[in-house]
């Protein structure tokens, strides 16, 4: 009698299959379901990245976590921590002892080792966070911070901390007024300001360009490849865009992308906001795009009076897109997860060799 025997192959191949099918949780739900040998591979993609987007859903992931029986890995990539905000006849549930205590449950157990973290708070429970326990997450490459918080200056201290960092987008809204701490015995500060040398990606909201002028103060370590910023129409914030071209001076000598979204409002309109923008264009050698988005309705003098004005400040090979309508904004990805470095990089590449300006998808040569 002969016997068969099924092949099999190497535990490496079987790894290397688990791990191309990283983008399929259906797929690895079901390896991990049928197979003993791959349940702690597949388990290490499918936690790979952890979205929360309640706190029932936190309360329930530390209470496996402190399990005596869980088999999650302790190590993931990336933390969502995206939760529900308060609203009238809405009771959120949980106290703030309890959420902190679960968010501090997940962050020990995967052991402070995510690469990316987004962090959308409600005042309610953001007030009482303890930032010093994101100083241990050394491994960030990736912060996203959005909600409402108390002031700028905890993200500049989260920053010496950061040395990996190489994205930072502030998406958020802020209850004090940062300035003074921010910048206030700036070179004796405990611990020292710092900017981690490997940020090359910064997006902020019209409430935190505060963090333009405070990077103004401290010695340049970085040079920025893309920079995305919004701007609204209230008087506070316009001091801070003022700083501007100063900070693409020190830190957009590698720019290649610059970005804005103007809110609804006069703001595009001002000859004073053309000067800021005609000055930053000549502090980045480099620069190969330059977009505005223009939510609120545009005349045609309008674009015409702005297409006079900027297009001097701009170099060879630069691209100047303008893209207005009444729904942009509706969709706010595209503006905080707008083009990727390496895309543009690709861009600076591959530019092409004269002025080129796209206003609503109708390309002019200047």
């Amino acid at each position: 009698m002969t016997s068969t025997v099924e092949p099999t192959f190497p535990l490496e191949i079987q790894h290397h299959i688990v791990d191309m099918l990283e983008d399929c949780p259906e797929a690895l739900r079901h390896i991990s379901a049928t197979s003993k040998a791959l349940l702690p591979r597949t388990r290490q993609q499918i936690f790979r990245t952890i979205k929360i987007q309640s706190y029932k859903c936190i309360v329930d992931l530390a209470s496996l976590l402190g399990s005596r029986h869980c088999t999650i890995p302790t190590e993931a990539d990336t933390l969502e921590l995206d939760f529900e905000f308060p609203r009238p006849g809405r009771k959120l549930g949980y106290d703030t002892d309890m959420i902190f205590g679960t968010i501090m449950d997940t962050f020990e157990h995967f052991t402070f080792s995510f690469r990316s973290i987004l962090l959308n708070m409600p005042w309610v429970y953001s007030k009482n966070l303890d930032w010093s326990n994101l100083h241990q997450c050394t491994s960030l490459r990736r912060f996203v911070i959005a909600g409402s918080h108390v002031w700028l200056d905890d993200i500049t201290r989260l920053l010496y901390y950061t040395e990996r960092l190489e994205v930072l987008i502030i998406d958020a809204s802020f209850k004090s007024d940062s300035s003074p701490s921010m910048f206030t015995n700036i070179r004796n500060r405990n611990p020292p300001c710092r900017v981690p040398p490997t940020l090359k990606e910064l997006a902020l909201s019209a409430e935190a360009l505060p963090f333009l002028r405070w990077m103004c103060h401290v010695e340049p370590a970085v040079s920025f490849n893309v920079l995305r910023i919004k701007i609204d129409n209230i008087g506070s914030h316009f001091p801070n865009f003022l700083w501007l071209p100063t900070f693409v001076e020190k830190f957009g000598g590698q720019l290649v992308y610059l970005y804005f979204w103007f809110e609804p409002g006069p703001r595009f309109r001002e000859h004073e906001t053309h000067q800021v923008l005609g000055e930053t264009l000549q502090c980045a050698p480099k620069l190969r795009q330059f977009k505005c988005l223009l939510p609120n309705p545009i005349y045609e003098d309008e674009i015409a009076e702005f297409l006079e004005f900027i297009p001097p400040y701009m170099r060879p090979s630069m691209v100047l897109e303008l893209v207005c309508g009444r729904d942009i904004g509706v969709d706010e990805t595209p503006f905080w997860e707008a083009l990727s470095l390496q895309a543009c990089m690709a861009a600076s590449e591959d530019g092409p060799d004269a002025i080129r300006v796209v206003v609503t998808g109708l390309e002019l040569d200047l």
